[in-house]
């Protein structure tokens, strides 16, 4: 075994160890999802050295049929990772079977491909006509697959920034980047390499550094919650945030700031004429909530007030919802459904239905 292949597979084994310890040491989603991550790269590392090693040929039975598979899978996990950091209450629901359709899709088109005979598949996978036919399309959707959650990540990481520590900041802002460069290095070599056994560069790379953030979560189990003691141990006193909060208050109940539906915490601090970190440490330590879903609790209060206003009846869902500060309908069905359990609609059915 040369050097690269020794190296690559010291990695698979102590890459698998971690997210074993990453799983078993925290149940949480944050840590479990980005286990399942660390896991299923291991187990990519693993099938590449399987698939470009001697043993390919002596126990084929695995070699061609899961690869495009496992590279669909980082996207989901990590956006669930991200959604995981970001907000306290999320949870996986049945919506996340969306993220598996790629998949399922794929595997319906290679179905032909994998279920060929051992020696078939073999001769398949070595016909250089097949793949510049077939497998590069393959290949090509798997990296757009990767570049469109890789935009994901990094929308998700720029919507919330204004309410992460810079701790936060740095870990998710990482992955983004560090993913990100994945797909353009993948991409580079799905154009220019002669054989998969050149992206055993790649996989030194990148393997390397999920290694480097597998090992740092398992060395530090509460990572995650050392962000907020971080956050809290910061250069603005407990006094300067009892009165930032008196501001925000105000802001809210006396001046309806909320009601702007391009209100942004920049604005805020522009209205009380405070910086945006330091309403963003006020918002996590003293009430207990960031910008956006605090101000959503207040347009979605002030939402029921028009709901319930007989002089609102004739308003559309749509009007209700530009007049409580929301941009369109789908964001405002979202919060009220988070801060209500219910829709807009079942709502103010319900309030008729009382007065009848």
């Amino acid at each position: 075994m040369n050097p690269v292949r020794l190296f690559l597979f010291v990695q698979v084994l102590f890459t698998i160890f971690l997210s074993g310890g990453l799983f078993f040491k925290s149940r949480s989603l944050k840590s479990t999802s980005i286990a399942g991550f660390t896991l299923f790269y291991a187990l990519e590392l693993l099938y590449f050295l399987y698939s470009t090693g001697a043993v390919a040929n002596i126990y084929p039975q695995l070699y061609g049929r899961f690869y495009f598979s496992i590279g669909l899978l980082y996207g989901p996990l990590l956006w669930m990772h991200f959604r995981a950091v970001l907000e306290k209450k999320f949870k996986v629901g049945w919506r996340m079977v969306w993220h598996l359709i790629p998949v399922l899709m794929l595997n319906v088109f290679v179905f032909p491909i994998i279920t060929l005979s051992d020696d078939d598949r073999l001769l398949y996978f070595s016909s250089e006509a097949n793949f510049f036919s077939t497998i590069i399309y393959f290949n090509i959707a798997r990296t757009a697959h990767q570049l469109i959650y890789t935009i994901a990540l990094i929308r998700l990481y720029f919507r919330s920034r204004h309410q992460l520590s810079i701790h936060q900041k740095a870990y998710l802002g990482g992955i983004a980047t560090i993913y990100l460069l994945a797909v353009v290095l993948i991409s580079f070599l799905i154009a220019f390499a002669n054989s998969w056994r050149d992206f055993s560069w790649y996989y030194t790379l990148s393997n390397s550094i999920v290694f480097l953030i597998a090992y740092v979560l398992y060395q530090n189990p509460d990572f995650f919650n050392r962000w907020k003691q971080k956050y809290e141990q910061s250069n603005l006193d407990i006094g300067d945030r009892q009165r930032i909060r008196e501001k925000i208050e105000k802001a809210f109940q006396q001046e309806q700031l909320y009601l702007d539906n391009q209100f942004s915490i920049q604005k805020l601090a522009a209205a009380i004429k405070e910086q945006p970190p330091h309403l963003s440490q006020t918002f996590t330590t003293l009430l207990q909530s960031n910008f956006n879903d605090y101000t959503n609790q207040y347009r979605i209060d002030y939402a029921k007030q028009l709901l319930t206003d007989s002089a609102y009846a004739h308003y559309k869902i749509e009007a209700i919802a530009s007049a409580a500060g929301f941009n369109n309908k789908v964001t405002f069905y979202k919060a009220f459904s988070k801060f209500t359990e219910t829709t807009p609609s079942k709502f103010r059915k319900s309030v008729k239905n009382n007065f009848c």
